[in-house]
């Protein structure tokens, strides 16, 4: 399945990049591969918690804001979040889309 969710996620970026916004066919196809964490990452870029911040070594990382207030850093090339959600669904449970919200 992992390799499902990153053909999709290079179509989305792909197709972000060309029409600036993206179709319901694609949010649909999003939806049915990370299912719940997708509402709640959107919920997180309507209410503008996420900021790319790029390091003076040219390395760009994210800083997302969770609904706790608490900042959590990701990194563009890592799948790995600091945050409980991540840590309970996907390390203990062992889901197989390794994901959260903030990622």
């Amino acid at each position: 399945m992992d390799e499902v969710a990153d053909r999709l996620m290079l179509e989305v970026g792909r197709i972000y990049k060309e029409e600036g916004n993206l179709p319901d066919e694609l949010l649909s196809a999003l939806y049915f591969v990370f299912n719940s964490p997708l509402q709640s990452a959107l919920d997180l870029i309507d209410r503008k918690s996420v900021s790319l911040l790029s390091c003076p070594s040219g390395r760009n990382v994210y800083q997302v804001i969770g609904n706790s207030g608490l900042p959590y850093v990701c990194f563009g090339e890592s799948n790995y979040c600091e945050c409980l959600a991540y840590r309970y669904s996907v390390l203990k449970k062992e889901e197989f889309i390794m994901v959260c919200k903030i990622l």
